[in-house]
């Protein structure tokens, strides 16, 4: 009886066993098949298995606190080997570490490498790092500045835009509270702004055309209004289920597909809360209708009211059937047309950092443009809307600041 019960035990278990060649300064290693380079791994399997699913809530490291250097070669028995990658997860809920410095001889970066690292504040990456996994550092809200080398072959940060943005597809895969979103840029990655602590002001270019699964999940978007620009074509699931006080939700003209528990609020108060949607046709909703927790917008309830705008009541209303997963009027109180929608749909002409009023700042973001090519506002800078960019814009905005 013992021996059953103990191989139960063993079965059920979460995977606690070490699983590392060798350990030295604290950081735990295995070597490679070429058997002159190690990859840095965790110390304690950081997952359980349940119900054919891995979860990764175990901290990978019982000890591990302060600011870490991983060297680029490290001795064992009398050999040298060359620290060459991160295994995914490496750090995972390690919540003591306060920085970490990645050497010029990492070639990899795991997904989620330092997962959940609450106290990390900024982050390098070597030009010799080739490939990094799903958002390495996902959920680490306390990150302020992540940077590229300069000479990457495969990553860059471009404009000093505080991400990781994979150059060949212009994919942002990680980024952090500071980030301003690069014009140019096409995809944000899984995961890239994941338990972002706050992210004020977020402006999405007009040149994003797929925002993917837990892009801005828990992320922390503090906006009264926000936007989600006219190019977006695909809205993943969970991809916004964490905006802040946020009352008045806009999807572009060109969204096809929004998935499921896309958008959520964390708002304090029962208020009310507009969804605009432009596309003349409505966008395929991900969902299961006899379960209704997987609804677009069901993690909108919680408020008060929800009012969704759209450009032909009547369309939303009866387009698709009800096995194909269209049915817009689903958990809204009211459905009613752009016509009477109040606010501005648009930013308003002048607003070229689009954060809701005509200040210095918009000549400031038109300067960075004249001067330094910094494109992440170009779809707004065309202000008295002659087709070019140029310095009459900032006449412009500079009138309208005088009363002119």
């Amino acid at each position: 009886m013992k021996k059953k019960l103990f191989i139960l035990l063993v079965i059920l278990m979460p995977q606690l066993a070490s699983a590392y060649d060798f350990k030295v300064d604290g950081l735990c290693y295995n070597i490679n098949d070429d058997g002159t380079s190690v990859t840095v791994t965790w110390e304690i399997c950081p997952y359980y298995e349940s119900a054919n699913i891995l979860i990764y809530n175990i901290t990978s490291y019982s000890d591990l606190s302060g600011n870490i250097v991983i060297p680029e070669q490290v001795a064992y028995n009398n050999v040298d080997y060359t620290v060459t990658a991160i295994t995914p997860y490496c750090f995972n809920i390690c919540t003591n570490l306060d920085a970490v410095e990645i050497p010029e001889s990492i070639i990899s970066i795991g997904e989620k490498a330092f997962n959940q690292c609450k106290k990390l504040k900024s982050v390098t990456i070597p030009s010799s790092t080739i490939s990094i996994g799903t958002n390495p550092f996902c959920d680490c809200p306390a990150i302020e500045t992540i940077a590229v080398e300069a000479g990457n072959p495969k990553f860059d940060s471009r404009q000093n835009c505080n991400a990781i943005i994979l150059t060949s597809s212009n994919t942002l895969i990680s980024g952090c509270q500071n980030t301003k979103i690069p014009y140019g840029v096409k995809t944000i990655d899984e995961y890239a702004f994941y338990g972002t602590e706050k992210l004020e002001g977020l402006v999405i270019p007009n040149s994003v055309t797929i925002i993917s699964d837990f892009a801005f999940c828990n992320s922390n978007i503090i906006t009264e209004v926000f936007r989600i620009p006219n190019s977006v074509e695909y809205i993943g699931k969970y991809a916004f289920s964490g905006l802040t006080e946020v009352y008045t939700i806009i999807i572009g003209e060109s969204t096809q597909y929004i998935g499921s528990r896309a958008f959520g609020t964390n708002n304090t108060t029962n208020d009310t809360i507009r969804v605009v949607c432009l596309a003349e046709t409505p966008p395929y909703l991900d969902w299961t209708f006899y379960k209704p927790h997987t609804y677009p917008f069901y993690d909108l309830r919680d408020n008060e009211v929800i009012i969704l705008y759209v450009p032909d009541v009547d369309l939303y209303l009866n387009y698709g059937s009800v096995d194909t997963c269209y049915q817009w009027d689903w958990g809204f109180n009211a459905i009613l047309p752009l016509s009477e929608f109040d606010g501005d749909i648009y930013p308003m002409i002048g607003d070229v950092n689009c954060d809701g009023n005509v200040t210095s700042a918009d000549v400031t973001a038109l300067y960075n443009y004249l001067l330094n090519a910094d494109e992440t506002f170009v779809a707004t800078s065309d202000v008295d809307g002659d087709g070019n960019i140029t310095a009459a814009d900032i006449t412009t905005i500079y009138n309208f600041l005088l009363g002119n």
